[in-house]
């Protein structure tokens, strides 16, 4: 996937448009502290997208609209979709079925596998 993240110029369309992104202000805009540099460096790209993708892990509805947005055409569906699976394996969570269901990265229960905490 860094292949295919190196064409991203960080535009943040994708962000924009997620109808699961609705944090009131990100962290990639951020100055103080500032987790990001304000150019396209590979690695402030890959964590931006890293990020993003676990921070909507087990959200995301698949509606397509980050692909749709991309002035480069990052599949990022690719990539939400491998977490969605893991996420799936996992915790056994799938989005969209309960409005009422926690995201199960936004909490910890007990009885989670450790591995995935690191």
């Amino acid at each position: 996937f860094e292949e295919k993240l190196s064409k991203c110029i960080r535009c943040y369309a994708c962000r924009q448009v997620c109808p699961v992104c609705i944090c009131e202000y990100c962290i990639v805009d951020r100055s103080r502290p500032q987790w990001f540099s304000k150019t396209t460096n590979p690695s402030d790209t890959m964590m931006f997208h890293l990020i993003r993708a676990y921070h909507t892990a087990g959200r995301c509805v698949d509606c397509g609209a980050c692909v749709r947005v991309c002035p480069v055409g990052i599949n990022l569906r690719l990539l939400n979709k491998k977490l969605e699976q893991e996420v799936m394996e996992r915790f056994g969570f799938q989005a969209g079925l309960t409005l009422l269901a926690l995201p199960p990265l936004s909490s910890y229960k007990e009885k989670d596998k450790e591995e995935f905490i690191m």
